[in-house]
Parts: structure tokens; C-alpha cells; sequence
């Protein structure tokens, strides 16, 4: 029972920090799209930097089958900043109170790990404040957000149920190179995306 409460409040942690992260810097988006040439300037940024993760998702794919080794992969969090999750996790799971620990964790957890996720998530947010898309960004930020936390509310009830961390570990690293592509053909997709949008807006204002 202790540890089922302690996977909830962890997982309702993750989603909070991570939706208000999102409307934060939607919030900013939208500040800073008043300004035509900080606007510009900001699209082509974000596409450049889309078709670079594409490039680097790509070469993670060939990188892998070449050496069979994650470590050898670009698209994961550094090694410090791993260490640094590990230590924060140990820390707080010794703290007399635990579900304050389990918010501190996944509060803390959720900002370093934004290094990595927010490679999707930012992009995502950028194309939310197209005025093209004609769309109620928060639903969709909530969406998103309750689509983000299934995978792990999916992993803590397996862990619930006996599945072990080497055990997921074998899954991740037989699914890399899918999980890669997936990624290539999503940035691929958004950079064009973007590209496209970049092209109608140069038009209209020409």
C-alpha cells in the first residue's frame, strides 16, 4: 500500500511540474511572438533545431547497430545529470516524511530530465502557438501531458508487480533502434512542418 500511494503521488508530481513547465513557456512563446523579428528569429531557430535532432536521432540508429551500445548514443541525459537524479532519489527516499520526499523527488527529477523529454515537448509547444493552427493550446498541453505520464505509470506498475530495473533495461536496449526511428521520422515531420509554415508566412507577408 505505502509503496502504490508513493507511485501515485510521484507520477501526479511528474504531470504537475511538467504541464506547468509547458504553459510557462507557452506563456513565453506568446510574449515573445508580439515581436515580429523576435518571432522570426525564434521560428527558424526552433526549425533548425528540430532537423538537427532528426540528424542526431538518425545517427543514434546507425551509431547503435554499429556497437550494440547505448553509451555510444547522443540523445540521452549526461552522465552527471544522471548521477545527480540518482543521488536526489537516494536522498529523499531516506527523508522521515516520504510522501514529501516522493513530491521533492519527482519535482526535482522532472526538471533534469527535461534536458531530454524537452526535446519533444518545447518543439511541440512552439507549433501549439502557430496562429495557422487555430487550436486550444492548454487542452492539448493537457493531452500531451496525460499521454506523457502513461509509459510511466505503465513502467511503475510493472516495477509494482515484480518486473526489474535489468529487465527494463534489456526492453530499452532491444528497442532503441525503434524507438530512434520514431523519433527521426517525428522531428523529420515537425522540422518540415515548420518549414512549410516558415514559407507560407514569408508569402503572406510579402
Amino acid at each position: 500500500r505505502e509503496i502504490l500511494v508513493i507511485g501515485i503521488v510521484y507520477i501526479i508530481t511528474v504531470f504537475l511540474t511538467y504541464l506547468f513547465l509547458g504553459i510557462g513557456f507557452f506563456k513565453t512563446i506568446q510574449a515573445l511572438s508580439a515581436h515580429k523579428t523576435i518571432s522570426a528569429v525564434l521560428r527558424h531557430v526552433t526549425t533548425a533545431v528540430v532537423f538537427l535532432l532528426a540528424t542526431i536521432s538518425l545517427y543514434d540508429v546507425i551509431s547503435y547497430v554499429k556497437t550494440r551500445t547505448i553509451q555510444k548514443t547522443i540523445l540521452q541525459l549526461p552522465l552527471s545529470v544522471k548521477k545527480r537524479i540518482h543521488s536526489i532519489i537516494r536522498k529523499n527516499i531516506k527523508t522521515r516524511g516520504l510522501v514529501i520526499g516522493d513530491v521533492i523527488t519527482g519535482f526535482l527529477v522532472t526538471l533534469f530530465e527535461t534536458i531530454c523529454s524537452g526535446q519533444v515537448y518545447f518543439p511541440i509547444i512552439y507549433m501549439l502557438n502557430d496562429p495557422l493552427m487555430k487550436i486550444d493550446a492548454y487542452s492539448y498541453l493537457l493531452l500531451y501531458n496525460f499521454m506523457f505520464i502513461i509509459p510511466l505509470t505503465a513502467i511503475f506498475l510493472l516495477a509494482y508487480f515484480g518486473v526489474s530495473s535489468e529487465e527494463f533495461s534489456r526492453f530499452t536496449a532491444g528497442n532503441l533502434i525503434l524507438v530512434r526511428m520514431l523519433m527521426f521520422l517525428f522531428f523529420a515531420g515537425l522540422g518540415t512542418f515548420l518549414l512549410l509554415n516558415s514559407l507560407m508566412i514569408a508569402r503572406y507577408a510579402g
